[in-house]
């Protein structure tokens, strides 16, 4: 039996032949078009009608042909011919106007001529399913693009079946997840997530509400059609629940160091939180909220108004955040509420010694940049409970603007952070809580409240911040040692320029201070520019012990018509310098003056200065009448030695030395005497 498209009406042609004797005759019937090339085509489905044979055993007939009344056909109007071949007979008997419609009943022309033979109209027939339409059973081009392309279609539903099948790719839209922005899908997910193989790549078209967590597994990856596109958006209206979108953790699925999440991609999709209407702060409340994973990747998603963190993953060896942008999340942290996280993105360290992860180009924004709800813009830090540091991280190419703190390392080892942006936040750059072996190199931070760079006392040391730009912020650059000695800090080519305060500052307790610091070739210009700044306007300014130290070839200078940085370079009086140098700067056109020494002093060396002069020669001659003559000397402070180069037998020595003078004297009066000089000052 031929099935016909769902679309096309059909109708039912019977007969019962038999002789004039009443015996049932046996033949074949053919049934065709009477139309000038023999074939219909019904436009709607493609179907083409031709002619075909219909054999019948014992007089008795029953077919179903397309039918010929209120079809979409070209030509519009037409009927069949039947021609009938009995069984031991020559020639045909010819019917014409043979009509099968859903409502049209049968006309056979001539038919009532002939005794005992007639054909009548049955009752309509069923419709088959629909089906793939096409040319002499042919499909054509056209018909597959076109039902391929028709969701609900068998033929759309069959090359969904193959594509997920060969691909890996699964549409959740096929597997109970509704994505129309009301149904919870919540529970669909999970069912799918847990029921397909290894491999499976999850995608969906649609905003998909989630009352609950989605609780993901190794090997399963979920990649979307875009942002505004894609999107998972959670909600729970009673304010007391608080979940995040996405969920892999020791508490939902077991994992561990032992039992990684591997394998998994989080791509070109959104995560909106803000239908958790919990008043709270809550560092479960994520967008993607997961722990111990290998080779996963996270890209190209828009995360928005989550209550905790947005991505917020901890311990990733071998991983890749790239391209993900947050907005608005951490929105319920404040200031005076504290706690962690609760960031745009942030990623816990430790469970492996080396956990090797890149976070590239992605961008942190809180539209509320006075208030500044969020904590973090992004930041990496050292879980406790943690065996290792976690070493390897590096951030690089994104930007921060809006958080508490733009970026933050906290505790790691070895992290990198390049090529960043901070602006707007209260703190641009911070590093704290026992981090150890950091690079912070060629950032830039920018109208932020307080710091552009800072750091506290907890940090190990071995850090160096490289080619940094820091400007328009309270401070510059701060870094404090209260109650700890770090070792081995380097600042290197870094920047400081019309920042409100100080351009660098380190400052320590009287117990606290530096070990082999080294500041060399950097810049601090045009700082202090608010007069009366809490954190005063030096270009470099140390209220801090040091040893073993080396400050050089760093340039601190104001080139504006009216001086706002007071002074070069500051070195406190209450606080101790021992077996360092302080040589090669340059300390011109300041405010006040060039450099400022404390006066607890060991083993220093302090020499070849711009703007603080430690040595200095030239010529002076005692007149004739005169016993003494003055010499300014042009020195930092008063000399040290001054050395005399007599160009005549007379005898001349140093009577007097003072800051700005030292005083030439001879024996006699009679005769101008001249002599060369060069003096030398070690503070």
């Amino acid at each position: 039996m031929v099935e016909f498209p769902a679309s096309v009406a059909t109708g039912f042609v019977s007969a019962d032949w038999f002789s004039a004797t009443g015996t049932r005759r046996d033949g074949t019937v053919t049934f065709k078009p009477n139309v000038a090339q023999g074939i219909v085509r019904v436009l709607e489905s493609g179907l083409h009608v031709e002619a075909v044979d219909v054999p019948f055993t014992d007089g008795l007939l029953s077919v179903e042909l397309a039918a010929s009344t209120g079809q979409d056909s070209n030509p519009a109007t037409w009927n069949y011919k039947a021609e009938v071949k009995f069984s031991g007979a020559g020639g045909y008997t010819t019917y014409v106007d043979v009509l099968p419609g859903e409502t049209t009943n049968l006309v056979t022309d001539g038919a009532a001529a002939i005794a005992g033979q007639l054909i009548v109209q049955g009752p309509q027939g069923r419709r088959g399913p629909q089906g793939l339409p096409g040319l002499n059973a042919i499909p054509t081009d056209d018909a597959i693009a076109t039902y391929a392309l028709t969701p609900g279609t068998a033929t759309a539903d069959a090359v969904a079946a193959v594509i997920e099948d060969r691909s890996g790719w699964i549409d959740a839209r096929l597997h109970g997840v509704k994505a129309d922005g009301v149904t919870d899908d919540s529970a669909a997910w999970n069912a799918l997530v847990q029921s397909v193989p290894t491999g499976t790549t999850l995608t969906w078209h649609g905003t998909s509400i989630l009352r609950d967590q989605i609780v993901w597994r190794g090997g399963v990856s979920i990649v979307g059609k875009g942002w505004g596109k894609s999107i998972l958006a959670t909600v729970d209206d009673t304010g007391q629940k608080y979940f995040s979108a996405i969920d892999f953790t020791p508490t939902s699925m077991g994992a561990s160091v032992d039992n990684p999440v591997v394998d998994c991609r989080f791509a070109d999709f959104e995560i909106d939180g803000s239908g958790i209407s919990g008043p709270l702060p809550h560092i479960g409340s994520k967008g993607i909220f997961g722990q111990f994973m290998r080779r996963c990747q996270f890209s190209n998603l828009l995360i928005r108004e989550t209550i905790g963190t947005g991505l917020g993953t901890d311990y990733m060896a071998d991983c890749l955040i790239n391209g993900v942008m947050t907005i608005n999340c951490g929105r319920n942290w404040k200031i005076a509420n504290g706690g962690g996280g609760q960031a745009g993105i942030g990623v816990g360290t430790g469970a492996w010694e080396d956990e090797s992860l890149t976070i590239s180009d992605c961008h942190t924004i809180s539209t509320d940049p006075v208030n500044r709800p969020a904590h973090w813009g992004i930041f990496v830090e050292w879980q406790s409970n943690q065996p290792y540091r976690g070493r390897g991280i590096r951030i690089v190419g994104c930007s921060a603007t809006g958080a508490d703190c733009g970026f933050g390392d906290r505790g790691t080892a070895g992290t990198i952070m390049t090529g960043n942006t901070a602006y707007n936040n209260r703190l641009g750059f911070h590093t704290a809580m026992g981090t150890i072996d950091g690079l912070v190199a060629n950032n830039v931070a920018y109208n932020n409240a307080e710091d552009g760079f800072s750091s506290d006392p907890t940090i190990q040391g071995r850090c160096v911040w490289r080619g940094n730009k820091s400007y328009e912020n309270g401070r510059g650059y701060y870094f404090g040692a209260t109650g700890n000695v770090i070792p081995h800090l380097t600042f290197d080519g870094n920047e400081a320029y019309d920042n409100r305060g100080s351009g660098l500052q380190f400052a320590s307790s009287a117990v606290g201070g530096f070990t082999d610091l080294v500041l060399r070739s950097n810049r601090a210009w045009n700082n202090g520019t608010e007069s009366a700044n809490q954190y005063t306007n030096r270009g470099i300014r140390v209220d801090a012990n040091l040893t073993r130290f080396s400050v050089s070839d760093n340039d601190c200078t104001d080139t504006q018509a009216v001086k706002t940085q007071h002074t070069g370079m500051t070195f406190g009086s209450a606080f101790s310098l021992t077996d360092g140098r302080i040589v090669g700067n340059v300390l011109i056109g300041n405010g006040t003056r060039g450099l400022d020494l404390g006066t607890n002093r060991t083993r220093v060396r302090v020499a070849d200065n711009s703007g603080y002069a430690t040595e200095a020669d030239g010529a002076a001659t005692i007149p004739d009448g005169s016993a003494t003559a003055t010499v300014t000397h042009g020195l930092a402070g008063t000399p040290t030695t001054v050395i005399l180069g007599k160009r005549t037998a007379a005898d001349v020595w140093v009577s007097a030395r003072t800051a700005t003078t030292f005083t030439l004297t001879r024996t006699g009066t009679t005769g101008a005497v001249t002599v060369d000089w060069t003096a030398t000052y070690r503070p």
